[in-house]
Order: structure tokens, then sequence, then C-alpha cells
């Protein structure tokens, strides 16, 4: 992650930080929810996603509204610019990871690739053990 960091620093400096790119993907998975849902999903006080919100509503990447319903409650949500810059950075990511990658034999790169896909499929299985046998994947 330090590596990853420092890259996008660097290849896009004065973008997003780590924190403002995680308000951006619970945003965009999550439309409409709260200051509070935010704050306990980054594992921040309430105080501290807000200042992240401020900042990247000032941008333009996010909104903030107040429920109609609950006026103690706000609602916040990805604009289109944020859904633009969390592309970018996605893309940014994708090539440092591609260019950092192809350095390794196709058979390293394979192994990573069922790594990964054993650990996505414990970590989205709740609790139940991993198959001794995992479904093949296409690879890219």
């Amino acid at each position: 992650m330090r590596a990853l960091r420092a890259e996008i620093r660097h290849r896009r400096p004065g973008e997003l930080s780590l924190p403002q790119f995680r308000t951006l993907v619970f945003l965009r998975e999550h439309p409409g929810s709260s200051l509070t849902e935010l704050a306990d999903q980054l594992g921040l006080l309430p105080s501290s996603a807000s200042k992240i919100i401020d900042v990247l509503v000032g941008r333009g990447l996010a909104d903030r509204q107040i429920d109609p319903t609950d006026r103690r409650r706000t609602i916040l949500s990805i604009t289109e610019a944020g859904q633009t810059e969390f592309t970018g950075v996605c893309a940014t990511l994708q090539h440092l990871l591609t260019e950092r990658l192809s350095a390794l034999p196709a058979e390293r790169c394979q192994a990573i690739r069922d790594a990964m896909r054993d650990l996505h499929l414990l970590f989205t299985a709740g609790s139940d053990p991993v198959p001794a046998v995992m479904p093949e994947t296409e690879t890219e």
C-alpha cells in the first residue's frame, strides 16, 4: 500500500488522499448513505468523516443534502466529477499494478491470481471454509 500511495502521489500530485479515495469508493457502492454510516465504514469519528466530505464537496466530487424526512440526517452521494476522478485513480492504479506485475514470470502471475481468487472467496463467503477445489476463472 505504501508503494501504491507513493506512486499515486507521484503520478497524480495534488489529487485524492487515500481517505478521500476510500470515501468515494464507499459513496459509489452506497449512494444515499449518512455521515455516520461513512464514519463507521472508514473507522473514523463523524467529525473526521465530515472534514473529508467538506473537502470532497468543495471540490465538487461529492454532494451532501439534508434528508427531507429527517433533518438531523445528511444524505451523501458521489457526483459525476467524483465518478470521473475515481475512474482516473483506478486507471492509474491498474496501470501501476500491470507495470509492476509484468516483470514477473507468467507462472508467478498465475499463482498471484489464484491466491487473490482464494482470498476473495474466503472473505466473500462469510465464515464458510474455502472449498477444496477452487473453480477456474478466466484470466486476462
